[in-house]
C-alpha cells in the first residue's frame, strides 16, 4: 500500500488517499475515470533527489475544471477532474520506486 496526495475537482483541497496496489494502467481509476484517455502525468519535479508526479486529465467540460493551484511551470495549465500526487524516489515511476506522499510534505515541497 502506498499513500498519495488526492485532489478533490470539487473543493480542491489536497488530501491523503492511499492505493492497495500501485499500477501506472490503472492509476486513472483512483480518480473515478472509466479509462486513461488523457490522463497522464503532466509534470514531474525533482526536489532533494525525490520525484513528485502530478497526473491529471487535460480535457473536459468546463464544469469540472480542477481550480486547485499548482506550482510553476504547470500553474497556468487547466486540468479536469481529480489530480493525483505521487512521490517516487527514481526518475522511472513504477511499483518499485513509488514511495508514500503525505499532504504536508506535498506543501513543504511546494515552497522549494
Amino acid at each position: 500500500m502506498v499513500r498519495i496526495v488526492f485532489i478533490n475537482k470539487s473543493d480542491s483541497k489536497a488530501k491523503s488517499s492511499t492505493i492497495k496496489q500501485f499500477d501506472l494502467t490503472t492509476l486513472h481509476k483512483k480518480c473515478n475515470l472509466k479509462n486513461n484517455k488523457n490522463f497522464k502525468c503532466r509534470h514531474t519535479w525533482n526536489i532533494d533527489n525525490n520525484y513528485y508526479s502530478v497526473f491529471a486529465k487535460d480535457t473536459g467540460r468546463e464544469s469540472s475544471i480542477n481550480k486547485y493551484e499548482l506550482p510553476p511551470p504547470i500553474d497556468t495549465d487547466l486540468y479536469y477532474g481529480h489530480i493525483l500526487i505521487v512521490k517516487h524516489t527514481d526518475t522511472q515511476l513504477n511499483s518499485n520506486t513509488v514511495d508514500d506522499l503525505t499532504v504536508d510534505e506535498w506543501k513543504i515541497g511546494r515552497a522549494h
